[in-house]
C-alpha cells in the first residue's frame, strides 16, 4: 500500500462529512428560500426576509463545502474554517434561545435546538477527520 491510497482512505471522514455538511446546508438554504412566508410564521420570526438572506447564505456556504470536499487533496485550514463556522453557527443559536432577542414560537424553538445539535454533529464530526487526516501528513 502506497501513501496516496492512506491518504485517501484516512480523509474519507472529512471528505463525507463535507459532502454531508453540502447536502444538508444546501437543502436547508433551499427551504429557507422558498418557504420563507410559511416559515417565519411557524418559527416566529417577524421579518421574513431575513430567512431568504439566510437562506441564500446557506446556499453559498453549501457550494463551498461541496467544493473543498471534490478537492484531491483536502486543505486542512478550509476544514477549520469549516468547524469554527459550524461552532459559531450553534453559539449564536444558543444565544438567540437564551436571550429571547426573537421571540420564537415553541415550534421554532425546537427546530433551533434540532438544527444546532446536527450542526454540532457536522463540527465534532469534521474535527475527528481533521484530527485523523493530521496523522497521516
Amino acid at each position: 500500500m502506497n501513501v496516496t491510497q492512506t491518504i485517501t482512505r484516512k480523509d474519507n471522514l472529512l471528505r463525507d462529512t463535507l459532502r454531508a455538511n453540502s447536502i444538508f446546508s444546501g437543502v436547508s438554504g433551499l427551504v429557507l428560500v422558498g418557504g420563507f412566508a410559511p416559515l417565519a410564521n411557524f418559527i416566529g420570526v417577524a421579518w421574513a426576509w431575513t430567512l431568504i438572506v439566510l437562506g441564500i447564505g446557506l446556499l453559498a456556504y453549501a457550494f463551498l463545502l461541496r467544493q473543498a470536499a471534490r478537492r484531491a487533496v483536502l486543505d486542512a485550514r478550509e476544514a477549520m474554517v469549516f468547524i469554527v463556522s459550524d461552532v459559531a453557527w450553534v453559539f449564536v443559536s444558543v444565544v438567540l434561545l437564551v436571550t429571547n432577542w426573537i421571540p420564537f414560537t415553541t415550534e421554532g424553538r425546537w427546530l433551533i435546538v434540532i438544527l444546532a445539535d446536527l450542526v454540532a454533529c457536522f463540527a465534532v464530526l469534521q474535527f475527528v477527520g481533521l484530527r485523523r487526516l493530521a496523522r497521516v501528513s
